[in-house]
């Protein structure tokens, strides 16, 4: 079994392994995801990595399906499984991958794609786990009977891609619907239904940013695949970045946007109701939370799930202080406050009396923090009715949180909030 690693990291970038039937090419791969910030070599099966890429045009398809049928157990743990080379090459064995380069040249993107593969690949085990939980106590999730519309939304120019953008979308059944400014694709983004958005992120007059971080703030929208088409000659902006489902050159044939842009649509993101019920028997009848045996059941699972995928999972906790009067009110404020400002995919649960745990997949302990600070500092902004015609009071809160370290357990996880707090490291509103 190789040496664990650790939870994939984002901000130190994650090790790369290349796999390819040529040397030289294997040589230019990985000098190429070195001058992407990335560390790269000859996979090494002695060790783990964090992310496996596989050279489509050069290997075996036999051998690689084998390959990545034994993976974990040869290395003991399971990296990102990526590809490159078009996803024509063997559809079969591109199934089996988590992500799929269409070009060497797309290799400059690899930070911000594997990034990407790493949150929606967390998202969706999420889904799967919250549905293996649900199913224990008999309840399903919510449904959704929304279909796909057949029509993408183009934001950009009028002149540039459009017509060829329109053309592609077409031999695939698909409709390509146009606005030219930020705000008007906001708009269009409310009155319509679309199966995915294409962006031309190149183009200043439709102010890329500010439409990406409009769709960012609104919760409807978060759950809607975005290609953006980028120079890559320019760095990327923190805002395309954060939104962007994907990303592809402006200069790529229009036939190749579409095609992804199909692809898109059919495998996007799970939807938020694949995440939530609000069943009783699993629910908190006072705070509508997960109950504190459903949540550490699920944690459990999360937890497994993290260690096996090398990715990084927290522990937010958070007391509520109230007098004896004021509890239920206070509690119950301050629930309606983390459901409002959690992630889909994030759990939260109560535990006891006073206190709310909540999981949040795919998040590092610097992430879990900012969480907390929001929920807090909008706790200390608000003020909740403790009872008819009393005084409006302000929810009391502390809070701490710890990250998942290979080789840890529930208890451990649990200890590990548990002594931030003792030694201090809380948060009062």
């Amino acid at each position: 079994m190789g040496d664990m690693m650790g939870v994939f990291d984002e901000r130190a970038g994650p090790t790369v392994f290349v796999i390819s039937g040529d040397h030289d090419r294997t040589d230019m791969l990985c000098n190429r995801l070195t001058a992407a910030g990335l560390s790269a070599q000859a996979a090494d099966f002695t060790r783990s990595s964090d992310v496996m890429l596989f050279d489509l045009s050069t290997c075996n398809p036999a051998l690689l399906r084998e390959m990545i049928y034994n993976l974990e157990e040869i290395t003991g743990d399971r990296p990102l499984l990526v590809g490159l080379g078009p996803q024509t090459t063997n559809q079969e064995l591109t199934d089996q991958l988590d992500l799929v380069l269409s070009s060497d040249e797309a290799l400059a993107l690899a930070p911000t794609r594997f990034r990407f593969a790493q949150r929606l690949l967390a998202r969706r085990a999420e889904a799967d786990l919250r549905e293996r939980s649900f199913s224990r106590y008999g309840v399903k999730p919510r449904t959704d009977q929304r279909s796909n519309t057949g029509t993408v939304l183009y934001v950009g120019d009028a002149a540039s891609l459009f017509p060829s953008m329109q053309k592609a979308l077409a031999v695939h059944d698909r409709q390509l619907s146009a606005a030219f400014s930020a705000y008007t694709a906001y708009d269009y983004l409310h009155d319509a239904r679309f199966d995915a958005i294409v962006l031309d992120a190149t183009c200043a007059n439709v102010r890329p940013d500010s439409f990406c971080d409009m769709i960012n703030r609104s919760p409807s929208l978060t759950d809607l695949p975005l290609l953006a088409l980028i120079d890559p000659d320019r760095p990327l902006t923190h805002e395309i970045v954060q939104r962007a489902t994907d990303l592809m050159s402006i200069h790529a044939d229009p036939a190749l946007i579409a095609a992804q842009l199909v692809h898109l649509a059919q495998f996007h993101e799970p939807g938020s109701h694949q995440f939530i019920s609000t069943d009783g028997v699993i629910t908190d009848s006072q705070t509508g939370l997960f109950s504190r045996k459903f949540f550490l059941e699920h944690l459990s699972l999360q937890i497994e799930w993290a260690h096996r995928r090398k990715q990084s999972l927290s522990l937010l906790l958070i007391d509520v202080i109230a007098e004896e009067q004021d509890q239920a009110g206070a509690l119950s404020h301050a629930a309606n406050m983390v459901r409002s400002l959690s992630r889909a995919q994030d759990v939260p649960g109560r535990l006891a009396d006073g206190q709310i745990a909540i999981s949040l997949p795919c998040s590092d302990e610097v992430e879990a923090a900012t969480a907390a600070r929001r929920i807090c500092d909008v706790l200390d902004a608000t003020a909740f009715e403790s009872g008819a015609g009393s005084q409006m009071r302000q929810a009391l809160v502390s809070h701490a949180v710890a990250s998942l370290k290979p080789g840890m357990n529930t208890d451990d996880l649990f200890n590990a909030a548990r002594d931030q707090k003792i030694r201090g490291r809380g948060y009062a509103a």
